[in-house]
């Protein structure tokens, strides 16, 4: 059985304590790529976003009959077209994108959603616009490149200011040809290859001035901001807004189902209160409280940090079975690390019963993504990660 040693990512999950700064300041690294080239990534990772939007039609997200039988291919059995769109391109589906397909901006109530989460704005495409909708984006001008070094993987991010415009006929029958400045936030990591090519959107705001910030901010705005708050490193400014939430000042529990149901700002709390960072105080209890409320929004990174927690007894007492439980999920969601664990607790008959060959295929699940301890232990098992 293989001795158990606290994960790297766990550490790095849980450690964000580097300061945040700019591309030019922090890089040092030879390998590391230029600020123009993280910019080209990123708007080039936008240009295929709206393309492959465009009534989510574009077959270049689709599998063949011959891509699907391949071990590659079973990593998407089971998932819907939309949700791998999601993940080629966005930060998640409970990330919060500028709500613009509505047509009728003027005319918006106050207190209206001006941000949807990434889910719901992809099940309203197709019903605001039933004939289909065209996007077109144009005049990118990318704003400063900074590094964060203390997320659950390094990455650059930088913010693109863009003209998006929109050409569709409306629900109502009414033929829509609008244009809006929309600030759209990528951040660039590394693949399993360690290459900086990994692009994914995590916000898409409106640019400063646009029309909708002239109303009070909506509660999904309010929590959108927390958010990329969070990935920016500005914690206080992220707690002050997802307190508000909680209900911290006069101690109600019963006023938090926003964030509670919202997988994001959920897992975000987790970790400021595991971290005692931006006026949390720090509580393992409520670290795991807001891991679970994030887990079950189906929030990868929660369900990989739960089944952390309860693998290594950080924070809980070591509980295999809830390790394992949690890393089949997060590893049906196509995380690789987790696939490993799947596999690695199979073949040690952790948290389940032995099985070498539920073993052999989650490792071949974490294996088709370059996920090395998992070609490890194939090699262990006595085969590589192509074979059946």
């Amino acid at each position: 059985m293989q001795k158990k040693v606290l994960s790297y990512t766990f550490a790095l999950v849980l450690a964000f304590v580097i300061p945040l700064t700019s591309w030019a300041q922090r890089n040092r690294n030879n390998d590391a790529p230029s600020a123009d080239e993280i910019r080209r990534i990123a708007i080039e990772h936008i240009k295929q976003y709206y393309q492959s939007l465009n009534s989510l039609k574009d077959d270049t997200l689709a599998l063949s009959k011959e891509e699907a039988s391949t071990e590659t291919g079973s990593l998407y059995s089971g998932i819907s077209y939309k949700d791998r769109f999601i993940a080629n391109f966005l930060d998640g589906d409970d990330i919060y994108l500028a709500n613009d397909l509505y047509p009728y901006f003027a005319k918006m109530p106050e207190g209206s959603d001006r941000a949807t989460q990434a889910w719901i704005y992809m099940n309203r495409l197709n019903t605001e616009y039933p004939q289909g909708v065209r996007f077109q984006v144009d005049d990118f001008k990318p704003g400063e490149v900074r590094l964060n070094e203390t997320s659950f993987e390094k990455f650059y991010h930088v913010k693109i200011d863009v003209t998006r415009t929109l050409m569709g006929t409306y629900r109502d029958g009414n033929k829509i040809n609008n244009t809006e400045r929309l600030d759209i936030y990528v951040k660039v990591s590394q693949d399993y290859n360690k290459v900086w090519q990994k692009a994914r959107i995590f916000a898409i705001d409106w640019a400063r001035g646009n029309a909708s910030e002239k109303a009070k901010l909506s509660k999904n705005e309010e929590i959108a901001l927390a958010i990329r708050a969070f990935y920016s490193e500005q914690y206080e400014v992220a707690f002050t807004i997802l307190s508000k939430y909680l209900g911290a000042e006069n101690n109600k529990r019963n006023d938090d189902r926003a964030v509670r149901t919202d997988g994001m700002a959920a897992f975000a709390l987790a970790w400021m209160y595991w971290r005692g960072q931006g006026g949390a105080e720090q509580s393992d209890e409520r670290t795991i409280e807001f891991l679970e409320y994030a887990g079950k929004q189906d929030n990868v990174l929660a369900l990989l940090n739960l089944g952390w927690i309860y693998y290594f007894g950080y924070g809980a007492d070591e509980d295999e079975k809830k390790a394992y439980d949690y890393f089949q999920k997060a590893g049906r969601k196509g995380h690789p690390e987790a696939q490993y664990y799947v596999g690695m607790m199979s073949e040690n008959g952790q948290g389940t019963r032995q099985n070498e060959r539920r073993a052999r295929r989650w490792y071949r699940k974490a294996a088709a993504q370059n996920y090395g301890l998992a070609i490890e232990g194939l090699a262990r098992l006595g085969e590589g990660p192509e074979e059946e």
